[in-house]
């Protein structure tokens, strides 16, 4: 082991390059931080947003769709998902390049943790929608109503979309561009 570090984690972390990307409690907040991959101290703090004190207890159920707000970064830009906010921000600077909300849905997140597939930023919502924007601009691509709960992030695979209800069921559609692909 190289570094050890008690920083009360609220997503799992997303590795580029030197740095750790993960969502914590900070001082009564849900904040989005970066560590040094080399020794796991704080570099810097990205933004922040209200607690909303979601993390599950021993609620199978709640473990297993709990998500936090764990950030991706690509091509140099962090996305993040907070409560009903999705945002795209420079992965140095901080500097906030587009921000989108989503309000409607049940429970204190709205929106999932955010996946990108080719040029695109895709969340899910608690509602039953996936949304795409284009990574850059924040430009909505497109969206999709399932009309039932999504606790999951999708997943985008050579050009085809996989989304999981609350429900148990799994729709597949295809995109139409086999360069869309997040994994």
């Amino acid at each position: 082991r190289q570094w050890a570090q008690h920083i009360n984690a609220l997503s799992a972390p997303w590795i580029d390059g030197d740095e750790v990307h993960i969502a914590v409690k900070d001082k009564g907040q849900e904040a989005q931080v970066v560590l040094s991959a080399v020794d796991g101290k704080k570099l810097r703090t990205v933004s922040a947003a209200k607690y909303l004190g979601d993390q599950p207890g021993d609620d199978t159920v709640a473990i297993w769709s709990y998500e936090g707000s764990r950030p991706v970064v690509k091509d140099g830009l962090r996305f993040t998902a907070m409560g009903e906010r999705v945002e795209a921000r420079d992965a140095k600077t901080g500097e906030l390049r587009w921000e989108r909300t989503h309000t409607v849905g049940t429970g204190s997140r709205k929106v999932t943790s955010v996946i990108t597939a080719g040029p695109l930023a895709v969340v899910t919502s608690r509602d039953g929608h996936v949304v795409a924007f284009d990574a850059k601009t924040g430009t909505k691509r497109f969206g999709y109503d399932f009309d039932a709960q999504i606790t999951a992030q999708p997943v985008i695979a050579e050009g085809w979309m996989y989304v999981a209800t609350a429900r148990g069921q799994v729709f597949a559609f295809d995109l139409g561009n086999k360069s869309i692909d997040g994994w």
